[in-house]
This record gives C-alpha cells, sequence and structure tokens, in this order.
C-alpha cells in the first residue's frame, strides 16, 4: 500500500492514518508514503495507491493510470472531474466554501461585539474560497455586524498572504487582526502553522481551525470544522475488502468542540451546517474563482 500526499495535505489526521496502515498490516501489505506520485510509481506488486490529488505530477491523467494498472485500486482524494471506475474510488472532500461559512457563523455567534476575523491563502481559489465564506458567514449570523464599542471597525475582517508564506510572516498578518481588536480568528485548512497556534494563544485570541489541532488544543480553541473523520475511517476495510471504485462525499461534522462552545450553540451551528449540506444555504462564493458571487 502506498500513500501520496505533500506535507500541506490536512485532510488525514493521525487516527486515520493509523487506521489506513492497520488495515494494510492485517492484509501483510507493506505501508509507503511519499509526497510526490507519478505514473512510474505504479509497480505490478502495488495492490493499493491513496492519493491526495495535490501530491499528482501536472498534467497526470488518473483515469488513465488507473486504467493502465487494473491489479492495483487507486484512491484519490480531492480530484474535482475524476469519475470512478472498478478499480478507482473518487474521494470528495467538503466544500471549503462551506466549511467557511460555517466557521463564520460560529465566530460571530461566539464572539462579542462580532470581532471576528479570518487568515488566508490569497492565490488558490481554495483560500479565497474560504475568506469569502467566511466573511458572508459572519454576516448571515450578524447581519450589519456593528459593534457597540471603540475601536469601531467594519467586521469580520480579513489578511490574506500567499501559500509559501513562513510562520512569522503568517504571525505578522495575525498581529494585524489583533491591531482591530479581533476576538476570534479562523484558520481555514490551508493555514497550518504551529508557530501561529501559538501566537494567538499567547495573545487570547480563540481559534477556530479547518485541520485538526495539536493533540491537546489550548483554552483558546473553540472548535475545529473537519471532514467525518467516521467516513475516512470506513473506506480501508471496504476496498480491501474488494469493494468497488466508487465516489464517496465527505460530510462536515464539529470536532475537538471547546468548553466556551456551549450545547445549544452547538445544536444552532449543527443546524446550520445540515442546511448548508442540504441546499438549503448558499454560501455566495464563485467555487471557480473563490470570491464572493
Amino acid at each position: 500500500m502506498a500513500f501520496y500526499r505533500p506535507v500541506s495535505d490536512s485532510l488525514f489526521s493521525q487516527q486515520v492514518l493509523e487506521a489506513w496502515q492497520a488495515a494494510a498490516s492485517a492484509q501483510g501489505l507493506r505501508w509507503d508514503q511519499s509526497e510526490t506520485f507519478a505514473a512510474a510509481a505504479v509497480q505490478p506488486d502495488l495492490r493499493l495507491a491513496l492519493i491526495s490529488a495535490e501530491a499528482a505530477a501536472p498534467g497526470l491523467d488518473l483515469a488513465q493510470v488507473a486504467a493502465a494498472a487494473p491489479q492495483t485500486h487507486f484512491v484519490v482524494f480531492g480530484a474535482a472531474d475524476l469519475q470512478p471506475a472498478q478499480n478507482l474510488t473518487v474521494v470528495h472532500p467538503p466544500a471549503v466554501d462551506q466549511q467557511g461559512f460555517l466557521a463564520g457563523v460560529i465566530a460571530a455567534m461566539l464572539t462579542a461585539d462580532w470581532r471576528v476575523g479570518v487568515l488566508s491563502v490569497s492565490d488558490t481559489p481554495a483560500g479565497r474560497a474560504a475568506r469569502s465564506a467566511f466573511l458572508n458567514g459572519a454576516a448571515y449570523f450578524c447581519g450589519l455586524c456593528n459593534p457597540f464599542y471603540g475601536p469601531i471597525v467594519d467586521y469580520p475582517v480579513y489578511v490574506e498572504l500567499p501559500a509559501a508564506s513562513s510562520s512569522a510572516e503568517w504571525q505578522a498578518a495575525a498581529g494585524q487582526l489583533i491591531a482591530q481588536s479581533v476576538k476570534t480568528i479562523y484558520l481555514p485548512p490551508n493555514v497550518n502553522d504551529a508557530g501561529l497556534l501559538t501566537y494567538l494563544a499567547d495573545n487570547g485570541v480563540a481559534v477556530i481551525t479547518g485541520y485538526a489541532p495539536p493533540a491537546q488544543p489550548g483554552k483558546n480553541h473553540l472548535v475545529s470544522i473537519l471532514p467525518d473523520e467516521q467516513a475516512l475511517l470506513a473506506l480501508p476495510a471496504s476496498i480491501l475488502g474488494g469493494q468497488a471504485g466508487s465516489q464517496v462525499d465527505l460530510p462536515l461534522t464539529l470536532a475537538n468542540v471547546g468548553e466556551k462552545f456551549g450545547l445549544g450553540r452547538q445544536r444552532l451551528a449543527q443546524q446550520t451546517l445540515d442546511d448548508l449540506q442540504a441546499g438549503f444555504i448558499d454560501t455566495g462564493v464563485d467555487p471557480a474563482t473563490g470570491e464572493k458571487r
């Protein structure tokens, strides 16, 4: 079994990785990991390949690779246009705009005077979609979001940087939000930096993450909005058990809930999530560009 994903891919928690490794061991398979995938990696003895779409070589046709290697079952994560086949399972992560929208709703719900913001990636559609959706979600909950006392800022606010920015640059960006009296910040899946988390904790800023936090989140951690791990955990047994290729759409779930996120507000957030995933709420974001419609 081989697993290909870039370091930046935060879809897989340690628990999910361990479940895949255990399933491989139970089948007598060797477990290997790599950050990139090319067609040359497919050898006759490769039984199962897990591939993040971000790890695939540029221009590589994964459907063609799978068709040429019927002895291998391919599980591809995050390839929007790929169709399943007999030996090809396609896993679609939750929409990043729905994740950001819900984060905006929860941030506004839990923060006095609507003082909320988001740090986002500027040079990818997913990064811009996280930012746009967060702003729409916060406004969905609080309306005009006018603070009652100074400083008077037009919340929600954001700062965005290129994906390749350093930890120090992300901390400086967070400092810009803190200077605007932001009390809660959303960190989307592609803004995953340990130094940034420490910086926000040291400054008393509440945090919502689009990825799993460290094993023991600080008191400033409100909640993580993640792909439902139960769906990911069920995949190894079904695929290694011989299930034919299919499409798996991962739902979102609330995880790592902090003590400041009470049960009543959790129920309200869950209802909003259910309505988002049922199509009753539109995030107002163009997924192709990541900008507001």
